[in-house]
């Protein structure tokens, strides 16, 4: 029998339910089960809320590690009545040690939302690029038709200026191919990258772009801002927030 923890706060049964419903996915519940190394009656048991205490974080971890669509041990955690600080060890240095797990974890976000909102066009199927900081949906929106999202953490970005130079003529070379009524999102984890592309003007591209910053440890999408180019409409723009 597991040890119980002590809780940091309450258990919310239902946000927890929520969070399990996303993190099975496509899968059936046997599979999600099986794929956690846990039963599969206990978890039924929690995704309809029918338990009054949470798993430890040891089972929190196993759900996590099998886990889709970007559900993150901290959320569960945080769900269960967990400080996640008491059971995430150096999270800072293990959130941001690379650029693949940052790439792994933002895409995941960006899928599950945009799928979730509706806004992929039926008849087309999102093209995924073959690089791996970029994503690209044709969008089933009045707005908008395609929406493109190139990501960008402190591993991603530029050390020098004439590599900040080049990498912001690299940026105006893939709006300047992109058509009319498009939207160009950069994503990224860093106050510090997100408060540099708030400098970037571009007055001569006839497309919507914005800076979308995530939270570091949850990947939470925090905040979207524009930056000037030649439309100023942003009313009723499609948004991930």
């Amino acid at each position: 029998m597991s040890k119980a923890v002590k809780l940091d706060h309450e258990f919310d049964k239902d946000r927890f339910a929520t969070l399990l419903e996303r993190a099975c996915g496509s899968r059936r519940k046997k599979d999600f089960a099986d794929d956690a190394g846990l039963s599969r009656a206990y978890l039924i048991k929690h995704m309809n809320k029918n338990l009054a205490s949470p798993p430890t974080p040891a089972s929190l971890k196993k759900i996590a590690d099998a886990s889709q669509n970007g559900v993150m041990f901290a959320d569960l955690l945080d769900a269960a009545g967990y400080n996640p600080d008491r059971f995430l060890e150096k999270r800072e240095d293990q959130l941001t040690s690379g650029s693949d797990d940052f790439l792994f974890r933002a895409r995941a976000v960006i899928l599950f939302k945009i799928y979730k909102r509706g806004l992929v066009n039926k008849g087309i199927s999102h093209s995924n690029n073959d690089a791996e900081d970029e994503l690209q949906f044709s969008i089933d929106d009045p707005k908008i038709k395609y929406w493109k999202f190139t990501f960008l953490n402190e591993d991603m970005w530029c050390k020098t200026e004439n590599e900040a130079r080049l990498m912001i003529l690299s940026f105006y070379e893939k709006m300047l191919s992109m058509p009319a009524e498009s939207k160009m999102s950069f994503v990224t984890d860093s106050e510090e990258i997100f408060e540099q592309l708030m400098e970037i003007k571009v007055p001569a591209i006839a497309i919507y772009v914005s800076i979308m910053l995530l939270e570091k440890y949850t990947m939470k999408v925090l905040k979207e801002q524009y930056i000037e180019s030649n439309v100023d409409d942003y009313d009723g723009v499609p948004s991930l927030l």
